[in-house]
């Protein structure tokens, strides 16, 4: 099983978790195992 974690050093919305969640997903990370 692979998990994942995804973060950015922003809180106000200027970066997004969508480029790190699909790198995630294209190594054969579940969806349901992405936390953030």
């Amino acid at each position: 099983m692979l998990i994942g974690y995804a973060r950015v050093s922003k809180a106000d919305g200027s970066q997004s978790l969508d480029l790190q969640h699909d790198a995630l997903r294209a190594a054969g990370v579940e969806r349901d195992n992405i936390y953030d």
